[in-house]
């Protein structure tokens, strides 16, 4: 099993959900640590929420720091150029 696949499981615990697209995922398997770094700006975003709040995600990518914000806040509004990607994330985060 790869580093990768360790990090995200189905809400019950089992089995491994699929994050990062196979671009993200090289990324993360050549330096883990911008993987990281990534996830702790979203953490620290997170601080600054108030569950009445709105927020937009500017370049949202696969959309995970999105649904990681969603738990902060009221709702988040995920942007980025790539129509595409925002389509994947409608069908992965439904």
């Amino acid at each position: 099993m790869s580093d990768q696949s360790k990090l995200f499981r189905n809400s019950d615990g089992s089995g491994v959900k699929q994050i990062l697209n196979p671009v993200e995922g090289i990324s993360f398997q050549e330096n883990p640590l911008d993987f990281y770094i990534l996830l702790a700006r979203y953490k620290f975003a997170a601080r600054f929420l108030k569950k009445d709040m709105r927020v937009k995600d500017a370049g949202c990518g696969q959309g995970f720091g999105s649904v990681f914000l969603s738990r902060f806040c009221n709702s988040v509004l995920a942007v980025d150029f790539d129509q595409d990607l925002l389509d994947g994330n409608r069908q992965r985060y439904a």
